[in-house]
């Protein structure tokens, strides 16, 4: 009852922050500037082009930062505003995570500009061209025709294998683990005490693995659900049975914790524990595989479905509908959506390749089309270092003339460049409130065995439910 007051009240928040207008005694309200809001020292990927865009135009225009001590801080500023009207004139999913605010009840609200009618009230020369943009990654910032947001970066879901490991249980021209898949085949080596799923397999990686799997029931934005059927309760049991089995506190049915000090052989495990970051990092993973002599597998995450690759937005622009300085913003979504300055965010220009410094390696991948074909051109062009810092022990990963270098193979090239082509599903991170604010009480209840799995799957329909009604 008290999460349902709370989000009751949050929701009448975000209704006045619509209904209401845009007057406010804040200085950071009253200037010319458009405004954005951020905690003090924190960082969000992507958010580097605002700091760009104040370097390249003049007083007046720039994006006024107000910083913020503390989350707290924030959280309480920008819900006081909101219910006069006011608050910043640009957002973000960085935003939202430190106000605490949930972004689908913000779309449920009208809190958002349509950026499609800002984009076509515009009659200058150079008018946002959104086909220059990845389209199907623009998909992900439209609900029901209206644009709410424009997708700057993303993130692809990949993890890598390699065909001798993966053509041992699996169809090696299988695209994506369904979870069905992925839990099948850990049943596969359970019997086998020399080969893990995952290179550090640990509960956490199961852990996160049940909540994407539970979000892959919901539908937040149709407000439906899938969790009451017996495929749902069967598929969370033997998820359970894997975190369970990897614990680090914990003994299941007498089985042995793993030993974390021992040493791990490549030929120990099936997939590596990766979340590919950008061209640059992949290709240095992959070269490190073909030089021991195997075959790279990129193989996508369960979380779009069997079969289907997809990625996880990580920047993007969101308009306060109070904004009244449109012409100001509007400035400013076109250089975030340029190809200079995407380019320069992902390091698409880099003169050599550098593992240790993010600037060099990259860490995201453009949704600017031009951007994404100069990063990609520049990431294939390189040589990367034979051995792996990460796991070969070496001393900085920096390439030298000292060092031994290879190409990627012209296979592993066209691996990567067709798996982002196939990419189909681009998601905007929209459950992390549910996840942390709505259910997290209750999973962690149930990975302490506090609860049964029927009374698990119980409350968490009961949950919700109640939020997707709200």
């Amino acid at each position: 009852m008290a999460k349902r007051i709370l989000c009751f009240i949050i929701s009448s928040i975000l209704l006045l922050s619509v209904l209401s207008g845009c007057e406010s005694s804040d200085k950071a309200e009253i200037s010319n500037n458009i405004t954005y809001y951020k905690v003090k020292d924190s960082w969000s990927g992507g958010e580097g082009w605002i700091y760009d865009y104040n370097k390249s135009c003049d007083n007046e225009d720039k994006i006024e930062i107000v910083e913020f001590e503390s989350t707290e801080a924030l959280k309480n500023r920008l819900t006081t505003e909101l219910m006069t009207g006011g608050g910043p004139d640009l957002l973000n999913e960085a935003m939202f995570v430190s106000a605490n605010l949930s972004i689908e009840k913000l779309i449920d609200m009208g809190a958002f500009m349509d950026l499609n009618e800002l984009i076509e009230s515009d009659n200058s020369d150079d008018k946002i061209d959104l086909t220059e943009q990845n389209q199907k990654a623009l998909e992900s910032g439209v609900l029901n025709g209206k644009r709410f947001c424009v997708p700057l970066y993303y993130v692809p879901n990949f993890i890598m294998t390699t065909k001798e490991k993966y053509s041992k249980y699996m169809n090696e021209k299988t695209l994506s683990l369904s979870y069905d898949a992925l839990i099948d085949l850990f049943d596969k080596i359970n019997e086998s005490e020399d080969i893990r799923l995952y290179k550090y397999s640990d509960s956490s990686n199961f852990e996160n693995l049940l909540i994407s799997y539970i979000d892959s029931n919901i539908d937040l934005v149709n407000k439906t659900s899938t969790l009451d059927s017996e495929k749902f309760k069967d598929t969370v049991t033997r998820i359970d049975k894997l975190i369970k089995k990897y614990s680090h506190n914990t003994k299941d049915n007498n089985e042995s914790v793993i030993n974390w000090t021992e040493e791990i052989d490549h030929d120990s495990y099936i997939f590596e524990d990766m979340i590919a970051q950008s061209p640059y990092d992949i290709y240095s993973r992959i070269v490190y595989t073909e030089q021991r002599g195997d075959t790279p597998i990129i193989v996508g995450t369960p979380t779009g479905g069997p079969d289907t690759l997809s990625a996880k937005i990580t920047e993007s622009v969101f308009v306060n509908k109070n904004c009244t300085k449109t012409d100001k913003v509007l400035k400013a979504i076109k250089f975030a959506m340029s190809e200079e300055t995407q380019s320069e965010q992902v390091g698409a220009e880099i003169e050599r390749y550098n593992p240790m410094f993010a600037a060099y390696s990259g860490n995201l991948f453009p949704v600017n089309n031009k951007s994404f074909e100069k990063l990609m051109n520049t990431a294939d062009s390189f040589t990367y270092n034979t051995k792996d810092s990460y796991y070969e022990g070496d001393d900085d990963g920096i390439p030298d003339d000292d060092k031994e270098q290879a190409a990627v193979s012209d296979e592993s090239r066209n691996m990567l460049h067709n798996a982002l082509e196939s990419i189909s599903s681009y998601e905007l991170d929209t459950y992390w409130y549910y996840n942390t604010q709505v259910i997290y009480e209750l999973f962690q209840s149930y990975l302490r065995n506090e609860i049964t799995v029927d009374k698990f799957i119980s409350d968490l329909k009961s949950k919700t439910k109640i939020y997707l009604e709200e």
